[in-house]
C-alpha cells in the first residue's frame, strides 16, 4: 500500500529501491522503474504531499476536503505488469523545455484537485503522459512490452476526461471520470490516524 505524507520534499523509493541502493541510493534514477514515481506526481500534489512506502495502512496527515471527491473520480485499471529485464532509461531526451512542463503538469494536477475540476485534473494527467514520453520515451513503447501502452492510454484519454500510467512501463492506468469506468477500482484515501 502507499503511504501519504505531508510535507516530504522528494518522493521516496519503494522498499525495493531502498534494498538495492541503500539509502544514499534512495532517489536513484534507475529505480525510477520501481517505484511508481506516476502515483506519486497524482497523489503528492495534495498540500505537498509525498509518500513513503511500506508503512502498515496508510495515511495522509491532514483533513481533505478532496479526499471524497478524489475517490470519486480517480478509477484504477489494471493493465500489465512490466517485463522481466524492462529498463525506461534506455533513451533519454532530457530537454529543459519538456522537463519544465513536466514539473508545470504536477503544479496543475495540484490545482486541479484543489478546485475538484475533473477536466482541468485529467489535462494535466494526459500532459504528464505526454511530456514522460517525450523525455523518457522507453516509459510507454520498448521492445519487450508487449501491450500496446499507448493505444490503450489513448482510448481512455479520448473517452474520459484523462488518464496516465501509475509508472514506467504499464501496471496500473489512472483514468479521470465523473462516471464509473468498466473493470476499474476505487482507491481508499486514509486520513492520519488511519480515520477513511
Amino acid at each position: 500500500m502507499v503511504i501519504l505524507q505531508t510535507n516530504v520534499v522528494k518522493p521516496r523509493l519503494s522498499p525495493w529501491g531502498r534494498a538495492h541502493h541503500g539509502p544514499e541510493g534512495e532517489y536513484c534514477a534507475p529505480c525510477v522503474q520501481y517505484s511508481g514515481k506516476n502515483n506519486v506526481r497524482i497523489m503528492r500534489v495534495i498540500g505537498s504531499i509525498s509518500y513513503r512506502a511500506a508503512l502498515a495502512g496508510g495515511w495522509i496527515d491532514q483533513p481533505l476536503v478532496s479526499k471524497r471527491w478524489l475517490e470519486k473520480v480517480l478509477n484504477v485499471l489494471p493493465v500489465a505488469p512490466r517485463p522481466e529485464g524492462y529498463n525506461p532509461l534506455g533513451k533519454k531526451n532530457l530537454d529543459e523545455e519538456w522537463v519544465r512542463r513536466l514539473g508545470q503538469s504536477g503544479k496543475d494536477c495540484y490545482s486541479a484537485i484543489i478546485a475538484r475540476d475533473v477536466e482541468a485534473l485529467g489535462a494535466s494527467m494526459n500532459e504528464c503522459m505526454l511530456c514522460w514520453k517525450t523525455i523518457l520515451p522507453r516509459t510507454v513503447e520498448h521492445p519487450l512490452i508487449k501491450t500496446d501502452l499507448q493505444g490503450i492510454m489513448r482510448y481512455y484519454q479520448s473517452r474520459y476526461a484523462g488518464a496516465m500510467y501509475s509508472g514506467c512501463g504499464g501496471g496500473y492506468l489512472y483514468v479521470v471520470s465523473n462516471e464509473p469506468v468498466p473493470g476499474a477500482f476505487k482507491l481508499k484515501v486514509r486520513l492520519a490516524g488511519g480515520r477513511v
